[in-house]
């Protein structure tokens, strides 16, 4: 099987994308990308106030205003999905044992709001829950993965042709399968760590203590799984440009795929909308399916097999389909070389 060529390619791979200025590039921009994230987190969205209780109604309008409190919902079910949608900052229901407050983790004004509120009732309840307009910062780090997956793998094999190298390496009788697998999994395992490191930066500075951890150590689990394996679709789509074009070219027909990606998967704000418009895409962009099971991911119970499939599939193909490119083109690389 040429473990020890292949173990050398690997390596040759790490080596060389350590060197590669534009890796460092990219490190910089995902730090700099997540940090404005986290800035623009913060919301200045009006309060909900869900009123149970007609006898503190009166008592509202005077402080409407200092809590910019905008709206009145009939029911807590109707508010909390206002707030899961991203449309308000917190939701205060006034309840017959006191007030409870729910607010998103990026709202900075709940301590006010709860002093405020204390004049109403003693009891103040305080739950965090995710909304939509958070875990999507989640997101960026799919466009931050699928853009370094691109970028190295469109010049994985293109740059081995052009320094003089891939004629040395294939002709040591590593078998062409492996010479692939070596590229795709060094690629698709750099990209997996900046994008890990960049999840565990945003969760950590971004995720107060939720009260139900069960439910989103699920979410988080499942839109990371989808992100790594966007990284490996994209680091098989990179890997046919790589083999196909020169190493400029394939620079450039990863910036245009992953662009389509970007403007495709979040011209919209919500996944279902994708789904009803443009879902023919998905089979196309990795980075659609992962917008598109990401609104599965918020439902409690959805599945989401089906977009995890699509993924692993898509990764195959596009790996089947540079490796066939490359045998065709094998002989304009190297005479003579047994696969």
């Amino acid at each position: 099987m040429g473990f020890t060529e292949m173990k050398g390619v690997f390596r040759k791979e790490i080596r060389e994308a350590r060197r590669d200025g534009r890796l460092s590039l990219i490190l910089f921009a995902s730090i700099l990308v997540l940090l404005v994230a986290y800035l623009f987190s913060f919301s200045s969205q009006p309060i909900v106030a869900v009123v149970e209780e007609d006898d503190k109604f009166s008592q509202l309008s005077s402080l409407s205003e200092a809590v910019e409190l905008r709206y009145f919902v009939a029911t807590e079910k109707e508010a909390l999905e206002m707030l899961r949608n991203g449309k308000v900052a917190a939701v205060v229901c006034f309840k017959s044992h006191g007030v409870e407050i729910f607010a998103e983790n990026s709202y900075t004004g709940l301590e006010a709001v709860k002093a405020i509120y204390s004049k109403l009732s003693e009891k103040i309840k305080t739950t965090y829950i995710p909304s939509k307009s958070n875990l999507s910062y989640l997101l960026v780090l799919g466009v931050i993965g699928q853009g370094t997956a691109l970028l190295l793998a469109s010049t994985a094999i293109s740059r081995e042709k052009e320094e003089g190298t891939l004629e040395m390496l294939l002709s040591s009788k590593l078998p062409v399968f492996d010479f692939i697998s070596a590229k795709f999994f060094a690629v698709s395992i750099l990209s997996i760590i900046i994008v890990s490191i960049g999840a565990v930066i945003l969760i950590l500075t971004i995720s107060p203590v939720y009260q139900n951890y069960t439910y989103l150590t699920r979410v988080y689990a499942e839109i990371l799984l989808l992100e790594f394996l966007v990284i490996m679709a994209s680091a098989g789509v990179g890997l046919i440009f790589s083999v196909a074009l020169s190493r400029d070219e394939g620079i450039l027909a990863a910036m245009i795929f992953l662009l389509a990606n970007v403007i495709l998967s979040f011209h919209s704000f919500y996944p279902f909308y994708l789904v009803k418009n443009i879902a023919i895409f998905s089979y196309f962009l990795p980075l659609l399916q992962v917008k598109i099971a990401f609104g599965l991911v918020e439902i409690e119970g959805a599945n989401i097999l089906s977009n995890l499939l699509m993924l692993i599939l898509y990764t195959l193909i596009s790996i089947l389909i540079a490796l066939i490119i490359f045998k065709k083109r094998e002989k304009s690389f190297v005479g003579g070389v047994n696969p």
